[in-house]
Formats: C-alpha cells, sequence, structure tokens
C-alpha cells in the first residue's frame, strides 16, 4: 500500500528540465531540483491561494501598495509569520514520498529556509494573483 502512495506522489509531480544536476551539485540541491521545486511547482495555485487569503487579514490594503511595497510585504510576510511558514512547509512536506521524508527530517531547517525563499520568489513572479 505505502509502495503504491509513493509511486502516485510521484507521477503526479511536473517534469523540470531546467533543475539539472551535476557531480558538484550538493545533496541539499539535488533535493531541492528532484523533490521540492516539482511539489512547489505542482502545488502552484493551492500555495498562492492560500498566500493570498492569509496576506488579506495580515494587510487588508495589499491591493493599494505600489509594486516594490507588495513585493517587501509578500517577503515579510512569508519569512516572520511562524504560522504562514509552518502552514507552507506542511503543504509541501505532505506531499513527500516516505523516503524523501526521511531525507527532509536530516537537515528541516535548511530544506524549511530552501522551501520558503522558493515560494517567496514564487509569489513574487505572480504578484498580479494577489
Amino acid at each position: 500500500m505505502e509502495l503504491s502512495i509513493n509511486h502516485q506522489l510521484l507521477a503526479m509531480r511536473p517534469i523540470i528540465p531546467q533543475a539539472t544536476i551535476n557531480d558538484q551539485t550538493s545533496a541539499n540541491e539535488i533535493f531541492q531540483n528532484q523533490t521540492l521545486r516539482p511539489i512547489i511547482k505542482l502545488l502552484n495555485t493551492t500555495i498562492l491561494s492560500s498566500i493570498k487569503n492569509q496576506l488579506r487579514q495580515f494587510n487588508s490594503q495589499f491591493g493599494q501598495l505600489t509594486r516594490e511595497k507588495k513585493i517587501d510585504t509578500l517577503r515579510t510576510f512569508i519569512e516572520k509569520n511562524q504560522s504562514i511558514r509552518h502552514f507552507l512547509c506542511g503543504m509541501v512536506v505532505g506531499q513527500m514520498t516516505t523516503e524523501e521524508l526521511l531525507t527532509y527530517l536530516e537537515s528541516t531547517s535548511g530544506l524549511n529556509k530552501r522551501i520558503l525563499q522558493m515560494i517567496a520568489q514564487r509569489a513574487i513572479d505572480h504578484l498580479d494573483f494577489f
């Protein structure tokens, strides 16, 4: 049963051709390219919708801000708000296979930082969504 679920999780993920791996690629970067990037891309709409919903409660005037101020507000919101940080990381971790989860647990702090940086950049790249 567990094997089937792991296989299904992997089968749903998009392939990201730009995520290259070579002999100099670190273990965390390999994990980022093979696991985190595809999961975050798969969850794109869900992640952006979650941020948008929470952001409305955090800053009801977000829509009237300048582009630069929106970027600053988004970054601050994702970097400083513990609730959204845990929520977003949990969404990504929930899509990991058992083996990936074990790898994640070996370097949780560093990988959470990578997850949040990628999500913040994705949110900025989709600023019009907000």
